[in-house]
């Protein structure tokens, strides 16, 4: 097997995550910057794509339960 050199993500899809009670889906293109004002998800798309690849929000922490929507915990 050949070890990964690299990869690219091209959509990430939330639902149920944080503040995403509703699917909500964002597409990146070659080179993408997140940016806006405060509370607008900007950490929420970190989070989701540090808890697909380590297990762990963004910030490293262990505790899993701020990561789930109250109306949608699925």
């Amino acid at each position: 097997m050949e070890k990964i050199k690299g990869f690219k993500i091209l959509s990430l899809t939330l639902e149920g995550f944080k503040k995403h009670a509703d699917r909500k889906e964002y597409g990146f293109g070659d080179m993408t910057y997140i940016v806006g004002k405060n509370g607008l998800g900007k950490s929420t798309i970190a989070d989701a794509i540090a808890f697909v690849f380590c297990g762990t929000p963004f910030s490293g922490e262990k505790a899993l339960d701020r990561l789930h929507n109250k109306e949608n915990p699925n």
